[in-house]
């Protein structure tokens, strides 16, 4: 199953393997905002923001793309790791006759498979080994390298809620989930994150569901050598895998980034982006960027490989501006 959403980025799946796997060996082994009336996302009118044109539309694709890959894959960790899923660090020793074994608050370390570690804390309140309501799970990454990464820094979360075995083929919940400059490194792409959100996870039958509520989160690295700096508010993203391995992403958030002059758009999906089994990139869907004076962009895949983003500047309804990108120049 291929857990990420826009596009299948490594540094997120490595992320959810990573905190699978950090779990089962704290575990000793084994295995918001507001919505409005019609439940959609109840988003505020942008004070700064950026009037969209020929000359900056790239650029807020990229701010919007970027933002909402990171957050949907950082989302997915509950979905990608487990029993067998082969993060490549040393895997946690099993207790007698394979059975995990409680140990109540714990702190393990474990070793990144190229160099540096991944110190891990697990509070298990009620000590049975397993991901529950009040359960916490702590991480700090120092210098560690995996499948030609390097991560760096902190990721945290606490179950609200959950049912099922956490990694296994059947669970849910809902969990807190924040991120203390955590960075990830490859080649000369930087991501790193700040902030807390709210993600409800589900799999069953080979599938899964994540759902993600984010009130304000800053995002910051290097793409393509460019320096950027992005702050995500009230975002509603969803991710949805099927046992196939198709995924269907949607979301609605304002972003503003330093590379928008520090002004922000609206990003809404119009219909969700599908992104084929062992493809990088969606396929089909669409979606929408909304700025200053009802200036907009808007994106269609044509393929898996390109997308058509189309501008209309003044906001008369007529997109005057069509222009063709390989997906991978934008993010």
């Amino acid at each position: 199953m291929n857990p990420l959403s826009l596009r299948a980025r490594r540094a997120p799946l490595l992320l959810s393997t990573l905190t699978a796997t950090a779990l089962l060996a704290a575990c000793g082994g084994g295995g918001g905002g507001s919505a409005g009336a019609d439940g959609a996302p109840s988003l505020p009118v942008a004070s700064n923001s950026l009037g969209i044109t020929s000359s900056n539309y790239q650029q807020a694709a990229e701010a919007a793309l970027v933002s909402s890959s990171y957050l949907l894959d950082a989302g997915g960790f509950g979905l990608g790791g487990g029993p067998g899923s082969g993060s490549g660090l040393a895997r946690p020793q099993q207790g007698q006759e394979g059975r995990a074994q409680a140990l109540g608050t714990s702190t393990n370390s474990l070793t990144c498979a190229q160099g540096g570690s991944l110190f891990v804390s697990f509070n298990d309140q009620n000590n049975n080994a397993n991901l529950d309501a009040g359960d916490s799970l702590n991480i700090d990454a120092r210098s560690c390298r995996q499948d030609g990464q390097l991560l760096q820094g902190g990721l945290s979360m606490t179950a609200k809620t959950f049912s099922g075995s956490f990694g296994g083929s059947s669970f849910s919940g809902a969990l807190q989930m924040g991120l203390s400059d955590f960075t990830v490194i490859e080649g000369s792409d930087r991501y790193g994150a700040t902030g807390s959100f709210e993600v409800q996870v589900s799999q069953s039958g080979g599938a899964s569901e994540i759902s993600l509520v984010v009130d304000k989160l800053s995002l910051s690295g290097t793409l393509h050598g460019l320096s950027f700096s992005h702050q995500v508010q009230d975002a509603r993203l969803s991710l949805r895998t099927t046992a196939l391995g198709v995924s269907t992403s949607s979301s609605t958030a304002t972003v503003s980034s330093n590379r928008l002059d520090g002004k922000s758009v609206r990003v809404e999906t119009i219909t969700p982006l599908v992104t084929q089994a062992g493809a990088q990139y969606p396929s089909s869907g669409q979606l929408m960027i909304t700025g200053d004076a009802r200036s907009k962009l808007r994106l269609t895949p044509q393929s898996a490989t390109q997308v058509l983003l189309e501008v209309d500047a003044d906001g008369d309804g007529t997109f005057e501006g069509r222009y063709t990108k390989a997906w991978s120049e934008l993010y």
